[in-house]
């Protein structure tokens, strides 16, 4: 559960030109943030309190978001953000 190593949440489908600071002004809505590392396209959004990050995917997942208005996939991120994949097997 999210609760057992707090993970951060994985935020897909975004503008690869999407800025840091224009997630964490969305996402710190919810609560304090620890970090967000940022790929293209997608980011990991760490959140001090884990209710936090519940609450997060409750308000955006599915949002609309950036220039083009595309839908914010947000949920648990599986494995640790560091995109390891032997764990899932």
């Amino acid at each position: 559960s999210l609760h057992d190593d707090n993970r951060p949440l994985f935020v897909g489908n975004l503008d690869p030109y999407t800025s840091q600071r224009e997630l964490e002004r969305l996402f710190e809505r919810k609560g304090r943030l620890k970090k967000i590392e940022m790929k293209r396209g997608f980011a990991f959004v760490f959140y001090e309190d884990y209710r936090d990050a519940r609450d997060a995917i409750r308000s955006f997942d599915g949002m609309e978001f950036g220039p083009d208005r595309r839908k914010m996939c947000v949920e648990v991120a599986r494995g640790d953000g560091l995109i390891k994949r032997r764990e899932d097997e």
